[in-house]
């Protein structure tokens, strides 16, 4: 009897709301995946893998087209998105707003092409540059520039006595 190691993938989830398609495969023989996804305003829970070291409360839905590619030990994303909802990043304990943002996902690297952002308060920031990672092990974020006021942290729970610039 043959061993079957490498598993095809064909599927489609519908929501009320968008649209996913993945194909590709698993090989387990040799460790490897490789899944194309197409998004049609789909919910990107699978960024928590990714980002859950420094990223919480995603919700964030994106159209377009990414990849879950590498070995078992090493599986990382390609692809191009277009963005919208909203994530607390961690460190700065402060959730901020996507609409219509670029993503752009290369291995290890989540780059950002001057894109609008804005924190709970409405304010305008924008943000360039990438965030970097290895398995959601290391972030760090190459350059933002902020338009106007804007929260950069928030030590507390509130938005009293924060820091902001």
């Amino acid at each position: 009897m043959t061993r079957r190691v490498k598993v095809k993938i064909d599927a489609h989830a519908d929501a009320d709301d968008g649209r996913t398609d993945i194909g590709g495969y698993v090989d387990v023989k040799k460790g490897y995946i490789n899944l194309p996804i197409f998004a049609d305003n789909t919910h990107l829970d699978f960024l928590k893998t990714f980002c859950g070291s420094f990223m919480d409360n995603i919700n964030i839905h994106g159209n377009g087209w990414c990849k879950v590619i590498g070995s078992f030990e090493g599986v990382n994303l390609e692809g191009d998105m277009r963005v919208h909802g909203s994530v607390r990043v961690k460190p700065t304990g402060v959730t901020y707003g996507l609409k219509d943002a670029r993503v752009h996902l290369v291995p290890n690297e989540i780059i950002f092409g001057n894109d609008t952002i804005t924190d709970l308060q409405g304010h305008i920031g924008v943000v360039t540059g990438g965030l970097y990672h290895r398995i959601s092990a290391l972030l760090l974020m190459t350059s933002i520039f902020l338009q106007k006021i804007f929260w950069l942290i928030a030590f507390k729970e509130t938005w009293e006595d924060t820091f902001w610039g």
